[in-house]
């Protein structure tokens, strides 16, 4: 049998392949890293014909909801496994408790006849469990780097270090990474694969609803330094009393941070202005996208930055700082802006510019960005390029 990959075609044995795959969580689906697995998962199985367990976390949401109970999805061939005891996301001790958690787990399920013939990763700890597990059942192990953001800073706590040594010291089968910044550092892996994130067109809209006489500035994902959350900020409080049409920001998301951010909007008299809509996903997500003016991504340090894309493909125009990856998607003035990051006097020239529509050819950029992720940025194309990986390793 014969698959479609790109201009090349991949001869497939007729059984199908079975993956063992691990990752922090599968709810709530926020962060880049979760969309990348969930929508990878789907695709490797109706494309591929592979047999995927994903082994998670079990969670307990804020409201006291559990995500304790396995899934089996897709006739079988997709099975969320969750593992440990529930506790809230961003539970650290839990977290490291939930490393062995997994492997006990994926030995289990080998015992049981589920025999996988690799593991695939996706950083940070539970590339630990995913190595241990490979390592126990003598298996190839894959891991995908969902970005440096912790090496990116250089505060060499012991997060540095806990990252520097998972992305860097450890020897695996084959690394990805779904962006550049990987590659300046000093790495034992020589065989590392550069595969970005994707989008599914389908899910946002390609035409704008924008009806609202208020000007709309949409932020998503986590509220935390790395994304430059306190950067916009500061470049809304420079250009609050100078701009020609009233205007609100909308930050969707929520992270380690968030009370930090939430007292610095007090402080600086914004509350009616950037409002905290903390969690929004699924076609609520879409529709914010959909009745946005403008998308600012202020990251000091971005994996990728799956959200470009999704604001790409709803035609809303996209700030960007220039953080690594955006570079790759954005270029500036033709389908995007881009802007040095920490610097929220230009993040504040460029917003205030759109806010007063001083950019004449916004709509051409607008539609450029659209046609980028149209024919650039699709998960049948990333399925492609990750299941090759996977036959260079099927024994």
């Amino acid at each position: 049998m014969e698959w479609e990959c790109g201009e090349d075609f991949i001869s497939l044995p007729t059984d199908c392949m079975k993956v063992a795959m691990t990752i922090d969580a599968r709810e709530p689906i926020v962060w880049g890293g979760q969309v990348h697995v969930k929508n990878l998962c789907e695709k490797l199985v109706k494309n591929h014909n592979c047999e995927i367990d994903l082994f998670v976390r079990a969670l307990q949401r804020e409201d006291g909801k559990l995500y304790n109970e396995d899934e089996i999805l897709f006739g079988g061939k997709l099975r969320i496994l969750r593992c440990g005891t529930p506790k809230p996301f961003f539970n650290f001790f839990e977290r490291v408790v939930s490393i062995l958690s997994m492997v006990k787990r994926i030995s289990q399920e080998y015992k049981k006849g589920h025999k996988y013939q690799l593991l695939h990763s996706h950083v940070y700890l539970w590339t630990l469990s995913g190595g241990m597990a490979s390592r126990w059942l003598h298996i190839p192990h894959i891991v995908t780097c969902h970005g440096t953001q912790v090496l990116d800073k250089w505060h060499k706590n012991l997060a540095y270090y806990v990252e520097k040594f998972i992305l860097t010291q450890i020897k695996y089968d084959t690394e990805i990474t779904v962006g550049k910044s990987l590659y300046q550092y000093p790495n034992i892996n020589k065989n590392i694969v550069l595969i970005g994130n994707w989008i599914n067109m389908e899910e946002f809209y390609s035409v704008s609803s924008v009806t609202d006489q208020i000007y709309k500035i949409l932020f998503v994902w986590r509220l935390d330094e790395f994304k430059g959350v306190d950067i916009l900020i500061e470049a809304i409080a420079s250009i609050k009393n100078n701009v020609h049409r009233p205007f609100e920001v909308h930050l969707i998301g929520y992270g380690y941070e968030e009370g930090k951010y939430i007292k610095l909007v007090s402080e600086l008299w914004l509350d009616k202005i950037i409002l905290f809509r903390w969690k929004v996903l699924g076609k609520n997500l879409a529709n914010e996208y959909a009745t946005s003016d403008l998308f600012v991504l202020p990251s000091r340090s971005e994996g990728f930055g799956i959200v470009i894309l999704e604001a790409m493909a709803s035609k809303i125009p996209v700030i960007s700082t220039k953080s690594w990856w955006p570079e790759d998607i954005i270029s500036d003035e033709e389908n995007g802006f881009l802007v040095e990051k920490n610097d929220s006097d230009a993040l504040a020239q460029k917003i205030s510019a759109c806010i007063n529509g001083e950019i004449k050819n916004l709509n051409t950029i607008v539609e450029n960005a659209y046609h980028t992720v149209r024919t650039r940025y699709t998960w049948d194309i990333i399925s492609d390029l990750v299941f090759k990986e996977y036959q260079k390793l099927w024994k």
